[in-house]
Formats: C-alpha cells, sequence, structure tokens
C-alpha cells in the first residue's frame, strides 16, 4: 500500500506542478485529492487503473465518469434520510416514471455498477485461462477471489466458499467509497485549515518534524519513508484534529440486532436505529473544552506523543470491534501526501475562502476548495 500511495503522491505533485506553471493563481485541491485517493484505491482495491493521474485531461473524464458517479450516489443516498417520499419514487421508477434525483440515483449506481462487474468478468476470464496466480497479486480483489474454492488457495482453510460476482460487486463498492471519498474530503479540509494565516505555525511544526526525523534516521532531504510517517507524531496530530472538526461521515446509524442498554441507561430494542452525530460531538464545548471550535493539533499530543481520542467520544472510525479496517490506511495516506505536499509547496489563502459543505453520506466542499499554492525551493 505505502508503493503505491507514495508513486500516487509523486504523480499528483507533478499535475499540481504542471497545472500551476500554466495557469498561476488559486487551485482546485478538492479535485487533485479525490483524482489522488481514487487512482490509489483503484490499484489497492481491485488492480485496476481509472486513469484519474494520467494527465489532466484523462484524469478529468474519469473523474467525470466514474468518481462523480460516487459523488452522486452518496449525496442522493442522504437525500433518503430527509425525504420520505423517496420509496414512492423508487417505486415509480421501477415502472419507468424516474426523475429527479431517484433517477440520477439509480443512473450513478448504474454507472459504478458497469465498471465493478467489468473488472470482475476480467478477472475471472484471466484466472479460466490460467492466467497470474491471484494469491501473489497484492490488490484485495485477487485476494478474495483467491479464498475461492477454486482460487489460488483452493484446499487450504477457509478456501471452501465461492463469491457471486454480486457479492464481490458489493466489496469493491465498499472499498473504493471508504478508500476514495473520506480520504479526499479529510485532505481537502486539512489543507484548508493549514493554508489559513492563523495556522501557519502548525505548517512549520510538520515540516521541522520531517526534518528531525530524517536526521536521527539518516534518510536525505525530502525521502519519506513509511516509518518516518509513522514516527510523525505532530502530523498524525494535524490529521486527527481536521478530522475532529471535518469528521467525513458526519452521521452514522446502527440498527440492534438484539435488545441492548446503553451506558445511561437508555433501553435499545432489537430493530431500534441509534443515530449519533459525530460532526455535533466533536464540537461539543462540554467534552472539547471552550476552544473546542479552534484548529489546536496539540490536543491530541501528550508529551510529544500522539494521543488519538476514544472511540466513544469521537467515532471518527468508529470503535471497538467496529473499528474501520481502513483506518492505519487512511492515515497513511494522508501522512504521506501531506508530508510530501507540504515540503514541496507553501499552501496559502484560507482565510479568503469560505466553504460549505456538500451535504451527503460524506461531507465533500460544496463546489471547489481554491487554495493559493507556491513550489518552494528545497
Amino acid at each position: 500500500m505505502f508503493d503505491t500511495f507514495d508513486k500516487h503522491v509523486d504523480k499528483s505533485l507533478s499535475i499540481l506542478r504542471s497545472d500551476l506553471k500554466e495557469e498561476a493563481g488559486r487551485y482546485d485541491v478538492q479535485e487533485l485529492m479525490a483524482r489522488y485517493t481514487l487512482e490509489s484505491i483503484g490499484i489497492i482495491g481491485f488492480g485496476v487503473s481509472v486513469g484519474a493521474l494520467d494527465d489532466t485531461v484523462a484524469g478529468a473524464s474519469a473523474s467525470s465518469s466514474f468518481g462523480d458517479a460516487f459523488n452522486t450516489a452518496t449525496v442522493r443516498t442522504a437525500d433518503r434520510f430527509i425525504d420520505p417520499t423517496w420509496p414512492v419514487k423508487r417505486l415509480l421508477a421501477k415502472c419507468g416514471l424516474m426523475w429527479g434525483g431517484e433517477k440520477e440515483l439509480r443512473d450513478s449506481v448504474g454507472v459504478i455498477r458497469a465498471f465493478a462487474i467489468k473488472v470482475i468478468e476480467e478477472r475471472r476470464e484471466e484466472i479460466a485461462q490460467g492466467g497470474e496466480d491471484l494469491s501473489s497479486k497484492p490488490d484485495l480483489l485477487s485476494r478474495f477471489m483467491a479464498k475461492e474454492k477454486g482460487g489460488a488457495d483452493k484446499g487450504k482453510k477457509g478456501s471452501e466458499f465461492e463469491f457471486s460476482n454480486e457479492e464481490l460487486y458489493f466489496i469493491i463498492v465498499n472499498f473504493v467509497l471508504a478508500g476514495r471519498d473520506t480520504t479526499a474530503v479529510s485532505l481537502t479540509w486539512t489543507l484548508w485549515e493549514l493554508a489559513k494565516r492563523g495556522n501557519r505555525s502548525a505548517v512549520e511544526k510538520i515540516r521541522e518534524e520531517g526534518t528531525r526525523l530524517r536526521r536521527e534516521m539518516g534518510i536525505e532531504k525530502g525521502v519519506v519513508t513509511h516509518e518516518l510517517i509513522a514516527k510523525s507524531q505532530y502530523l498524525k496530530a494535524v490529521i486527527q484534529e481536521s478530522l475532529r472538526l471535518h469528521p467525513p461521515v458526519p452521521l452514522d446509524i446502527k440498527e440492534a440486532e438484539k435488545d441492548d442498554v446503553l451506558p445511561d441507561g437508555t433501553e435499545v430494542r432489537a430493530g431500534d436505529r441509534v443515530m449519533f452525530l459525530t460532526w455535533s460531538m466533536a464540537r461539543m464545548q462540554d467534552q472539547w473544552g471552550e476552544d473546542c471550535l479552534d484548529f489546536k493539533p496539540d490536543r491530541f499530543l501528550k508529551d510529544g506523543a500522539f494521543k488519538p481520542p476514544e472511540g466513544s467520544k469521537l467515532p471518527i472510525f468508529l470503535a471497538g470491534p467496529r473499528l474501520c479496517l481502513g483506518k492505519e490506511m487512511a492515515m497513511l495516506s494522508s501522512g504521506l501526501m501531506l508530508s510530501k505536499m507540504l515540503d514541496a509547496f507553501d499552501v496559502e489563502g484560507g482565510d479568503e475562502v469560505e466553504p460549505k459543505y456538500e451535504i451527503g453520506l460524506t461531507i465533500w466542499v460544496d463546489g471547489k476548495m481554491p487554495l493559493v499554492l507556491k513550489e518552494r525551493v528545497l
């Protein structure tokens, strides 16, 4: 995963340099972050490039045909929480009477499903023709398929089942949704926070930490390794603080499988749905203090070491046995991008931008996130 992210960070920054040479001024970092995460998760999730970082033209095309389908699908899915008539609209859609959000949702899901099923069928054809051993491939789709009865791991424990194309499709959708949207959203809001004049000290601290760690580890200037990211305590605190103020998934819902009692004594019956608003929980003064609305990464440091919050206090990655499987991957991909980007560029102009949330399952910026980027001389 590190090699994939590292390669795509470098390609993203190369695109950024090229674009800035052609047109100076404000740059939409949200689009670039979305392309970075889309291409990365495409390789990691199912071993396929969607061309999001090939060049500016192909990248924009890939985003509009595939990435934008995900954006539309998540926004229209979220609309169902506030539109009580959506079941009727869905029923009418099955009868061919489609309009508005339900039509957009169906069309977007169609684009996503067609792409995913095509990848799965091509992989099955590859297996039938005796292609490369699936267990040797690094992507997650191949690893799942290798575990099937007739897969590369046949005969091994845990390989006595089969996935339908539909089940593999759902696996792909979940990985792309989790790996692309949330990390791109997090990076976009983090860069906005760091682009504000009052937060420039945070940028300098990230750079100073990187310089110190490279010196201690004997690494050349500008080089970023997996170990360096793992040891970067302040960098992690910056990412965590941005996640607190702008949780990529602002609202979550769980359904009880059986009767339960919450810690405060509230009874929950089987089938009840419990909603928690992470965005609101992250801004409660009684939990975070009077500076709860301020960007202060140091709140997650103790004696210089990064100390993440309890999942029950800030369930950005959920908690307990339901802890997000992609947590470490998200921190790695975000840390790598920020470390290399801030070494190479100054990020400014955040105070002049007043972004608004695009309300959906994830909180993208509504429109663009135009920041001023200036290349540094290392």
